[in-house]
């Protein structure tokens, strides 16, 4: 398992960087991998996004009307082609798709 996490700075800028509208990525921290599983984990500050999605060793965060993220986010790779990855994430609130892929 991937798993990011995010110090109180790192998620308050990419909490301001989401209000703004904008794309906001974040390198994935060293570890390893294991399976086709991401956990991404925030202290609760980053407050509007609506997907993480990983490509090339970053996760992207895009904004949403979501008021408050859940304290972990899990993403699925679901599929694997030309070198695109197809995500999906789940939280505690269900499962929403990323609506992209992401190539290499």
């Amino acid at each position: 398992m991937w798993r990011l996490g995010l110090t109180h700075g790192a998620a308050q800028r990419i909490g301001d960087e989401l209000g703004a509208g904008l794309l906001v990525c974040a390198h994935i921290a060293p570890g390893g991998c294991s399976g086709m599983q991401c956990g991404i984990v925030t202290d609760g500050s980053v407050r509007r996004y609506d997907v993480l999605c990983i490509s090339h060793g970053m996760v992207a965060a895009v904004r949403t009307r979501a008021a408050v993220p859940p304290p972990q986010l899990t993403i699925i790779v679901t599929g694997r082609s030309a070198g695109c990855l197809e995500v999906q994430a789940s939280a505690r609130y269900g499962i929403c798709g990323c609506g992209r892929s992401f190539c290499a």
